[in-house]
């Protein structure tokens, strides 16, 4: 997803990492538990990848067509 540039870095990071708990507050089938052992079979939401450092690949990837489809890499 495109972020409007007039946002700054720290207001990037600290939405990412808001988000991320508020989905795992939320939804119990959610962790952003970092080890893998306390992650169980929940998704794990990483907002660690909104790093200065990072960038993202996702598992899934969403196609512009008439009938809008995403599908798995």
């Amino acid at each position: 997803m495109r972020i409007e540039p007039r946002w700054t870095f720290e207001d990037v990071r600290h939405a990412a990492i808001g988000f991320g708990r508020e989905l795992e507050r939320r939804d119990p089938g959610v962790t952003t538990a970092w080890w893998k052992e306390e992650r169980g079979e929940r998704v794990f939401v990483d907002y660690n990848q909104n790093n200065r450092d990072r960038t993202i690949a996702s598992a899934y990837s969403c196609a512009r067509s008439r009938a809008p489809r995403c599908r798995r890499r």
